[in-house]
């Protein structure tokens, strides 16, 4: 369908459906056997890897929330070289945002240094400072090794199963 001539030549119809053809690269993985077993184990707990995806949501969000009664209208939008600062917590999309990218470890450092250095009017950068690395400790040590621990938790064997292979393996052998 994707290859008829109104299609093709359609621009932006054609752009959205351009992904059905990168879902296909499924067929490729579930062709092979291990792979697909392999991608089958890793997800094989979906519902906790899903329970954790909403926990990890609720938590930033209410810290995002936090993070805009600290800081919003301490930070301006452009910095004093007219660059703008991205993360400015002016509402709660923006501040999940920022959370998220202190969740993510990337860059998190100029978040940190945008707070302290434009929440000294009255003298609360200390408060700025003391949040943002809780926050940073709580969801990079915490929250991304619990997605570690829960995608760990489909590689273990059972003690039946592991009795079975035991058994197995000493019946090969003899």
């Amino acid at each position: 369908v994707i290859l008829l001539p109104p299609i093709r030549n359609s621009g932006q119809t054609y752009a959205w459906l351009t992904i059905f053809q990168i879902l296909r690269v499924y067929r490729v993985v579930l062709a092979i056997p291990i792979t697909r077993d392999l991608v089958l184990l890793v997800l094989g707990n979906a519902t906790g890897i899903g329970n954790l995806i909403i926990f990890v949501f609720l938590i930033t969000f209410i810290m995002a929330i936090f993070a805009v009664q600290l800081f919003r209208g301490e930070i301006p939008l452009y910095d004093d070289g007219g660059d703008l600062i991205e993360v400015s917590f002016y509402n709660i999309f923006n501040s999940f945002l920022g959370m998220y990218q202190i969740l993510s470890s990337e860059n998190w450092t100029s978040i940190l240094y945008n707070v302290t250095s434009y929440t000294t009017s009255r003298s609360t950068a200390w408060y700025g400072a003391i949040f943002i690395i809780a926050w940073f400790i709580l969801a990079f040590f915490i929250l991304v090794n619990m997605f570690i621990a829960v995608i760990q938790e489909n590689f273990d064997v059972s003690e039946d199963e592991k009795r079975l292979e035991q058994v197995k393996a000493f019946l090969q052998r003899k």
